[in-house]
């Protein structure tokens, strides 16, 4: 029998609050969850619920109200290179190239290294994105798409162990954010990379997750944690085991049905105050 692998990140009773107007919003409530290497997670849960501080929180932009954050046994007191951050909208520097926005992650690890290693760290990870030919372009010259894939090797130049995903397809076109999602699944495959992903879209998770951790209506909680019992490449799910991929799509969608109503409910009561 093999042992349990050691988690890579752990969540102790993580709570956090926050100051709105004179009143605390308590946004999460006694998280208690863990990340293990190689692990695609993917946390999902209603608009407002606590998803994208949760991801903050983990990698050291947030500090939790209480509880503690951890990665390989040691407190998370703030952002570091062993944790990469994909934001929702690219964040991309408007005045630098593909080749410059993916080297800037590089300019300080790589100080003391050969101008030709560098060089070749940036042309590998431009290939593993699939943007040769565009690497003298600004980002105002690229599609959303392009520009993701551009976050997506930035975020990767530092060779992070985990990488923290922010709702990073929310901005695309159905059809760009279907091959962004094959794209990502075969970037994890390749480099066997930790992933946390937050995303509002039940279809999304069943695709991607090897966990989908549901958090309830504000102030998060951890719902339940669902495995997906599915092969990791997904995209044949119609001919191959569409049963099984829509029995999860069905179970997300019950977990989620009332959280989503509360959570109505609440903006609506908010709005009437």
């Amino acid at each position: 029998m093999s042992a349990e692998p050691t988690p890579i990140l752990t969540c102790h009773g993580i709570s956090k609050e926050f100051q709105d107007g004179g009143r605390t919003v308590l946004a999460l409530h006694d998280i208690h969850m863990q990340v293990l290497p190689g692990e695609f997670v993917v946390l999902l849960g209603p608009s407002g619920c606590g998803k994208s501080t949760l991801l903050y929180l983990m990698g050291g932009h947030l500090t939790p109200s209480a509880g503690e954050m951890r990665m390989h046994g040691e407190p998370i007191v703030g952002p570091s290179p062993k944790r990469g951050m994909v934001f929702q909208d690219f964040a991309l520097f408007p005045w630098l190239t593909v080749r410059e926005n993916v080297g800037f992650g590089l300019s300080l690890r790589w100080a003391r290294h050969r101008i030709e290693s560098r060089d070749a760290q940036i042309d590998r990870l431009i290939g593993m994105v699939n943007l040769r030919g565009f690497e003298n372009a600004k980002p105002r010259h690229l599609s959303g798409g392009m520009r993701q894939r551009v976050a997506i090797a930035r975020a990767l130049a530092t060779d992070p162990e985990i990488v923290l995903m922010d709702e990073p397809f929310g901005a695309l076109d159905a059809q760009t954010r279907d091959g962004m999602q094959r794209e990502l699944m075969r970037i994890a495959l390749e480099t066997n990379k930790t992933i946390v992903f937050v995303t509002h879209s039940i279809t999304e998770a069943v695709l991607l997750a090897d966990r989908v951790v549901v958090l309830t209506a504000r102030p998060g909680r951890i719902k339940k944690i669902v495995p997906m019992d599915l092969p990791r490449l997904r995209w044949n799910w119609r001919n191959d085991f569409s049963q099984r991929f829509l029995e999860l799509i069905g179970l997300l969608e019950e977990l989620l049905s009332s959280e989503i109503h509360d959570s109505v409910e609440e903006g609506m009561s908010g709005k009437t105050r």
